[in-house]
C-alpha cells in the first residue's frame, strides 16, 4: 500500500524544520479525504522528519519519510 500527504514540498523530502507534529495520510495524490494521520516522531541523520502512520484505525509498522510528498519506509 502507498500513502501520500498534502503537506510538504511538491518535489524533495519534507524536512524536520518545516515538520508539523500530525500531518493528514492520503490515499491517492489527489486525495482530499484523509484515510488517517501521521505524526512526527524524530529527525534522522539527513534531517528529514521521521512519522509514525495511523490509517483506517490501525498502526501501520514501521517509521517513514516524507519524498515528493509520498511516505516511505525508512530502511
Amino acid at each position: 500500500m502507498r500513502y501520500f500527504t498534502s503537506f510538504g514540498p511538491q518535489s524533495g523530502a519534507l524536512s524536520y524544520s518545516a515538520a508539523l507534529g500530525a500531518i493528514a495520510v492520503l490515499e491517492f495524490h489527489d486525495e482530499t479525504e484523509p484515510i488517517g494521520v501521521a505524526t512526527c516522531v524524530g529527525v534522522n541523520v539527513k534531517g528529514h522528519a521521521v512519522w509514525t502512520l495511523h490509517v483506517h484505525g490501525d498502526d501501520v509498522p514501521g517509521r517513514w519519510i516524507v519524498v515528493d510528498r509520498e511516505f516511505l519506509p525508512m530502511i
